[in-house]
């Protein structure tokens, strides 16, 4: 990984391996990436593009790779041109699109063991300019600000909707939670949408993302039964 040799049988979407090991452009796909992009800048909304990838009948990434006579990770979707939110997601948010090398994600929790763990970013390798970019790195960069501002933007209403709900809870039931109680609530169910953020990207697995939800649902639980509100 850090020669920069490509390890994974899978190629990002919009590359292939070359016969040196190395990624070179999958143009057909490429161009695909640039559509999304394009859109994206141009404000749409992520199920915009995925109504407009429908109606121009595009391949998702797992169609496609099974057209292309390669195996797939998982069971093909029910429509092949129905895309979905965290694989374009994915898509916007890859560094590899502008030619960077990013490996070592993650790393096994214990010898034997077949659950990965996700690393701290600042261990990934990455090595720019490593192999031929499809997306300028100026509208890579430009596409991550509108994420982040989106992301913001969807913690603050969730924020927002948990106080209302706590405050509801408030008035219905007495004693009344207490402020610190609140803000400890009002933070682990922040928790849980990250967590469920991080899965829809793949950072984690499903496994680890069913463990550590219940994990917190059950602190959640146990914070509300402590002030003797009914759950």
């Amino acid at each position: 990984m850090n020669r920069g040799d490509y390890q994974s049988s899978y190629t990002p979407y919009g590359y292939q391996k070359a016969a040196n090991g190395r990624l070179e452009i999958d143009e057909k796909a490429a161009e695909n990436v640039r559509l999304i992009f394009k859109l994206f800048l141009e404000k749409r909304k992520i199920k915009e593009i995925i109504e407009i990838l429908y109606k121009k009948e595009v391949f998702t990434p797992s169609v496609y790779r099974a057209t292309q006579g390669k195996k797939v990770k998982s069971q093909l979707s029910e429509s092949k041109f129905r895309w979905e939110r965290s694989i374009l997601r994915k898509i916007l948010s890859d560094e590899r699109y502008i030619g960077t090398y990013v490996a070592g994600k993650q790393m096994q929790q214990e010898v034997g063991s077949s659950r990965p763990v996700q690393k701290e970013e600042s261990e990934w390798i990455k090595i720019p300019e490593h192999h031929p970019a499809i997306i300028e790195k100026s509208d890579f960069e430009a596409a991550q600000e509108i994420l982040q501002r989106s992301s913001r933007s969807k913690r603050k209403s969730k924020q927002k909707e948990n106080s209302a709900q706590i405050h509801a809870l408030n008035r219905l039931n007495k004693p009344k939670i207490s402020a610190n109680m609140e803000e400890q609530i009002a933070f682990l169910e922040n928790e849980k949408m990250q967590l469920y953020e991080q899965f829809l990207m793949q950072e984690i697995n499903a496994e680890t993302w069913l463990e550590l939800k219940i994990e917190l649902t059950n602190k959640i639980s146990g914070l509300r039964q402590r002030s003797l509100i009914k759950v």
